[in-house]
């Protein structure tokens, strides 16, 4: 699970490569896209679709993780209006200072790492 941040740089960097655009990179892959990046014959392709399918793979994990878990406060709550952009744009940052203050954080599963930034920023109001 430590690949859900590379799964996204992975997607928006090479997004341009496989001819999408920053408006189309910020709809869902489709599975008739994602099986044509997974058949292509370039080595970049074929990391994106393996990328792809860890990083869903990994938010899954998370996912039943946190429901089973984590109280319903400490998870977070995403607007829908939140951007690839404005997420990375807050993850990074904030994974940078953690890991500077407790650099054992770096070696654990990134996807936590990432969900507690979130629940941070974007906290949800209720309680269990």
């Amino acid at each position: 699970m430590r690949y859900v941040t590379a799964v996204i740089l992975t997607f928006l960097g090479l997004a341009g490569s496989l001819g999408v655009s920053a408006k189309d990179a910020a709809q869902p892959l489709t599975g008739e896209k994602l099986l044509a990046v997974c058949n292509s014959q370039h080595q970049s392709d074929k990391a994106l679709c393996r990328y792809y399918i860890i990083g869903v793979t990994s938010g899954i994990k998370l996912g039943l993780y946190m429901a089973s878990e984590t109280p319903a406060h400490q998870r977070p709550c995403l607007p829908r209006v939140a951007t690839g952009s404005t997420l990375e744009a807050i993850v990074v940052p904030s994974m940078a200072r953690d890991f500077a203050a407790h650099p054992s954080l770096a070696k654990d599963d990134a996807a936590f790492a990432i969900a507690a930034n979130l629940s941070d920023v974007f906290p949800c109001s209720h309680k269990d």
